[in-house]
């Protein structure tokens, strides 16, 4: 390879799996099918701020367990549907929770939201429930925001047992759980756990995307919204923006009908777990001295750097080595420095992640 710059700082599909002809024939499909109702702001089909109802209905069908199609509500993209969210169940000065290290613009928007956000320690098998339950022994919080299936940064899976812990404590010291979970489907060894919306569908918000699974430019995020809040939900995000992009959800439902999304997640975890693999095989021969949980799936994995080395000291000798991160410091809501990196594979090639990795071990 030459000394090209490789950008470790996002976790996005690489551009050459993305299905364009088949997006391409869903949008024609859609206009044929549904015309006028995609471009309107409400029709007999999309007769609320909900979303498309066809698509609708498929999501809830698909989650079982007794959803319903009037408790769905499709947005514009996943972060879109968490500040929807947010705003409906919080006010500023509430105390909510997070895993830390977490998703930073989830982080973000509880902030900006006017919360006060408490990061929960992880452990190798899920966010420290000792720790949790100590916490809301204390004081009130109004939420958790949790991502328990290879989580962003760290790659770590919530196990079974502290699943039902999690959710037994939000039951007993009423405190919402939204359980962020767009990488569900890509898993790439082992099986699947319960989600926790399974556990307690009337203490937890599902939040799910397509971005992952088809392509992130559709902007679809979609969420399960507990009966008793469903109404303050629905009318927040009416307030927000009417309705959200009616066409790209007709386009999804194209691309569901034909039975494409199962294949096409196929071809993805195929050529991710080539990625994960070649990541992990670096790893292991150029850098044995630093840590890391061995994800079961997702986009990323979260690196324990060795001998006391912080992101701070990584950030300043990177760039004369044509490396790029997100900034660690980020995924912690309690700040400071951290010795921590978010290494996504997804987007980087076998021959990238090997060079990437030997660039990061001159650095360190």
């Amino acid at each position: 390879m030459t000394n090209e710059a490789i950008d470790m700082s996002r976790g996005v599909p690489p551009t050459d799996l993305l299905p364009t002809e088949k997006v391409k024939e869903c949008a024609m499909s859609a206009m044929d099918n549904f015309g006028r109702s995609l471009l309107q702001y409400h029709s007999k089909i999309t007769p609320t701020v909900q979303g498309f109802q066809p698509l609708m209905e498929l999501l809830a069908d698909e989650m079982g367990n007794g959803a319903k199609q009037e408790n769905v509500l499709i947005g514009n993209g996943s972060l879109d549907v968490f500040d929807i969210l947010t705003n409906s169940l919080v006010e500023a000065g509430d105390n909510v929770l997070v895993e830390s290290p977490s998703y930073d613009r989830s982080i973000t928007t509880l902030e900006r939201a006017g919360c006060n956000v408490t990061g929960v320690p992880l452990e190798e098998d899920g966010l420290d429930t000792g720790r949790l339950a100590d916490l809301v022994e204390e004081k009130n919080f109004k939420l958790l925001y949790i991502i328990p299936d290879f989580q962003n940064p760290s790659g770590i899976t919530t196990s079974t047992k502290k699943r039902n812990e999690v959710t037994e404590l939000a039951e007993e010291h009423d405190f919402w759980i939204i359980e962020d979970s767009p990488y569900y489907k890509l898993r790439y060894k082992g099986e699947h756990k319960p989600r926790m919306w399974d556990l307690s569908p009337q203490k937890v918000l599902y939040m799910s995307s397509f971005s992952k699974l088809i392509a992130p430019g559709l902007r679809i995020g979609w969420t399960i919204i507990p009966e008793d809040i469903n109404e303050k939900v629905l009318q927040y995000a009416e307030d927000s923006y009417i309705t959200p992009s009616i066409l790209s959800q007709g386009v999804v439902y194209e691309f569901l009908q034909r039975g494409w999304l199962e294949p096409n997640i196929e071809k993805l975890k195929e050529s991710y777990v080539v990625r994960l693999n070649a990541l992990l095989e670096n790893l292991e021969s150029k850098m044995p001295e630093a840590s890391w949980a061995e994800p079961e799936g997702g986009f990323f994995v979260g690196l324990n750097l060795p001998g006391g080395t912080t992101f701070t000291d990584l950030e300043e000798k990177s760039e004369e080595l044509g490396l790029n991160f997100s900034d660690s410091r980020k995924f912690f809501p309690e700040g400071g420095d951290v010795n921590f990196l978010r290494i996504p594979f997804c987007t980087l090639s076998p021959e990238e992640i090997e060079e990437s990795i030997s660039r990061l071990k001159e650095v360190l």
